[in-house]
């Protein structure tokens, strides 16, 4: 992981901020940030059936999830989430032709091996698939717990040299604000490599990609 720290100084003069703020009060923000590799894959996945029998739709779909459901079972690195039925008119000349209906499932797993193996014992039955790599909650809050005691930091030596250059001995620390965010790269190829791995020309997924967590410090100092 590598570690990146950007210093940003907005020294708000007097005459422009006459009315807002004492002569004697700068206003800065510091940020720091870190990219951070993403572990966890976040997969959807679906069956969907299409017919003039809006019953014999249902049933194929239940069909469908229901060894979806049976295989993922069978894997203790997936943690399934079943999202709800949805079916919907198809319309001809103004009248319904048939009805679609689709139901999906989420998977979080950070084997991403084993997610691939269960996928390729699915492929009959899939006719929905996407992902999208992130950072799991627990790397998420160790990074930031990090890089807030740098920004912490960095606010302060900020403070000093504010206060150093203006010629001031001491100086107070007001309002802090802090705030994070999170910015994921971009992948080269995800949905494509995870397709032909679907279709058995890859064997394991490629492409997680980084994340960038960042953490920003803003506030003001009154020099004495």
């Amino acid at each position: 992981m590598k570690y990146y720290a950007l210093l940003c100084l907005s020294l708000l003069s007097p005459l422009a901020v006459a009315d807002e703020m004492p002569s004697n009060q700068y206003q800065f923000s510091v940020q720091v940030q870190e990219d951070v590799e993403n572990d966890t894959l976040n997969l959807t996945l679906g069956a969907k059936a299409q017919n003039a029998d809006l019953r014999t739709a249902n049933a194929q779909v239940n069909d469908d999830i229901k060894h979806i459901m049976a295989v993922i079972a069978q894997n203790k690195d997936l943690q399934p989430q079943l999202l709800a039925l949805q079916s919907q008119p198809v319309y001809n000349n103004g009248t319904i032709k048939n009805w679609l209906v689709s139901q999906s499932l989420v998977i979080k797993t950070k084997n991403f091996t084993s997610a691939l193996a269960s996928i390729e014992k699915l492929k009959p039955k899939l006719d929905q698939m996407e992902l999208r790599f992130s950072v799991s909650p627990e790397l998420q809050q160790k990074t930031e717990d990090a890089l807030l005691k740098k920004a912490l930091l960095a606010f302060k030596d900020r403070a000093r040299l504010i206060a150093d250059t203006m010629d001031s001995s001491t100086y107070s620390i007001g309002q802090v604000n802090v705030d994070n965010s999170l910015q994921n790269a971009p992948m080269a190829r995800p949905r494509m490599v995870f397709m032909e791995a679907k279709m058995g020309n890859a064997e394991e997924p490629v492409g997680e990609g980084k994340t960038t967590i960042s953490m920003t410090v803003s506030g003001n100092i009154t020099l004495q």
